[in-house]
């Protein structure tokens, strides 16, 4: 890390403030009082994002641009059979995973099934024509060099109610596919067993920050001094791989979620 680097961290409340006060040059107090504050918005925005630019502007920031920021912490929820590898080998994208997640759900599915047998499941099932059952796993095949992603604000990775989303940390959105296309060939629910052995964690990593990222952690820090609920922005401005992983330096930690962790304690504002 060079002395330039300047990195936006919403571990919680407390680190994104002081995060955020640090990279504009000011005291945390100071941005505080103007996270808090009411500014003139911009017209062509809706609040809580025009709130969030105007408080920008306020603390000598631009929406347009993450400066002085270069780099950003996010968030990757999901639950594993392995938190050890994802240490060691870094996140990888979907399409990365295919085989790895295929071998481990047989050993749920039809452990005494031979692994050809298995394989050619398989490969029926990718070869098939898109009725109804396989839909969400041939969807989710077309996405398979997207991400891995990441949250700008732990808390929504932690499932923040910011609206309608997908639980990743309760099981991974390929096993529910999987589970719901091997159907008519196993008798046990798949995705249930997975989840049951498997650990749910966040992943926190850094790399160099994207567009959306300030909006989405000033919104996070002025909901939290109003006490009020997180705003849908504070899941903006996220990270997504495009095909590309995340190598094992980037990886900051790999935090096993506990049951107590859950949203109803996750605000840190005084």
């Amino acid at each position: 890390m060079s002395d330039a680097d300047v990195t936006l961290d919403c571990s919680d409340f407390g680190t994104a403030v002081s995060s955020l006060a640090a990279g504009f040059g000011i005291e945390a107090d100071a941005f505080r009082e103007a996270a808090m504050a009411d500014h003139d918005r911009e017209p062509d925005f809706e609040p809580p994002l025009s709130d969030a630019r105007a408080i920008l502007r306020a603390v000598g920031g631009s929406a347009t641009t993450a400066r002085p920021f270069t780099h950003c912490m996010y968030f990757h929820a999901t639950r594993t059979l392995d938190a050890q590898s994802i240490r060691s080998q870094g996140l990888r994208p979907l399409g990365d995973l295919l085989d790895l997640i295929w071998g481990q759900l047989r050993g749920f599915a039809l452990p005494s099934r031979s692994k050809e047998a298995w394989n050619q499941l398989r490969r029926t099932i990718e070869e098939h024509p898109k009725t109804e059952s396989l839909l969400g796993y041939h969807s989710r095949l077309q996405q398979s060099q997207h991400g891995p992603c990441g949250e700008v604000v732990r808390a929504v990775a932690l499932g923040a109610d910011v609206g309608p989303r997908y639980d990743y940390l309760a099981c991974p959105e390929i096993v529910h596919d999987i589970a719901a296309a091997i159907r008519c060939e196993v008798d046990n629910d798949v995705a249930a067993e997975f989840a049951a052995a498997a650990v749910p964690v966040v992943v926190k990593f850094r790399t160099t920050i994207s567009s959306g990222c300030l909006e989405a952690a000033v919104a996070y820090v002025r909901a939290e001094l109003r006490g009020e609920p997180l705003p849908s922005v504070a899941s903006s401005g996220g990270f997504d791989g495009q095909g590309q992983a995340v190598p094992a330096h980037e990886i900051c930690s790999v935090e096993e979620i506990q049951p107590e962790q859950s949203t109803d304690n996750l605000r840190g504002a005084p």
